[in-house]
């Protein structure tokens, strides 16, 4: 396995892949920083930060890229013709589809670690103190947010492998308005667990909450590790099926 992950993480090198991890954390703090010079920096707090944050990346943008990733990584592919040459070689296809899926996992838990970085350093810039307790909510809520995301993943790499790479970014374009309107209101308080695009936005401000402040969270770590470990078998079982679904399906 670690052959195929080397060979697909090449592949992406001279791709729009990189830049697109790079430029949306980037363009994410970018935006605080120009609100915050703009003069409403001064009084921010890291719970404004994270707001900013959660509005705009768990809240819209991470579900559209996270549909446009895998898509891709699909036409990548298909364009090239090289699903066919590789599945002439002795790998077992169910190997080079996870490869892929992992490498793109790969790239989303690094956007992530650079979105972390670069909020630690915008909140240096805006001048935001505040306690080691408050930073541990910030960042074990923006890695819950990623942990939550990877179903989303899996779903849109196999929708770009089955029907195409407009209809993994269509899935993905979707998820920005139900995340908006279900993921961050009360209208989805009864029904956002039935909605993989509102699971990032919602765990995040599950964890943030329950680390802050664990007297008045609605859930405790006990049922929100219940919740982490039935979006990892979720996860794991898209993935199980969608490999062997590739296994069986014949390449173009």
């Amino acid at each position: 396995m670690r052959r195929e992950i080397g060979s697909e993480w090449i592949k992406y090198k001279r791709s729009a892949v990189p830049w697109i991890i790079a430029l949306v954390p980037l363009g994410i703090c970018g935006i605080i920083m120009m609100y915050g010079r703009g003069g409403r920096g001064a009084s921010w707090t890291l719970t404004q930060l994270f707001d900013k944050v959660g509005a705009i990346w768990y809240g819209a943008l991470l579900c559209f890229f996270w549909g446009l990733l895998p898509a891709l990584a699909a036409q990548l592919e298909a364009g090239s013709g090289r699903w066919s040459l590789l599945r002439c070689r002795g790998v077992r296809p169910g190997r080079l589809y996870i490869s892929k899926l992992l490498v793109i996992v790969m790239h989303t838990a690094i956007s992530t670690l650079l979105l972390i970085m670069l909020l630690i350093i915008s909140a240096k810039l805006l001048g935001v103190t505040d306690s080691p307790h408050l930073w541990a909510g910030t960042l074990a809520a923006i890695a819950a947010g990623w942990l939550a995301s990877l179903p989303l993943l899996a779903i849109s790499l196999w929708l770009a492998e089955a029907f195409g790479w407009p209809i993994a970014t269509g899935f993905g374009f979707t998820g920005i308005i139900i995340a908006a309107v279900i993921g961050v209101t009360s209208l989805g308080n009864e029904i956002w667990m039935l909605l993989p695009w509102t699971w990032p936005v919602r765990f995040s401000y599950t964890v943030y909450q329950l680390v802050i402040d664990p007297a008045n969270s609605e859930f405790s770590y006990a049922s929100v590790g219940l919740r982490f470990a039935a979006v990892l078998l979720i996860f794991a079982a898209i993935s199980a099926l969608s490999s062997y679904w590739f296994g069986k399906r014949e390449v173009r």
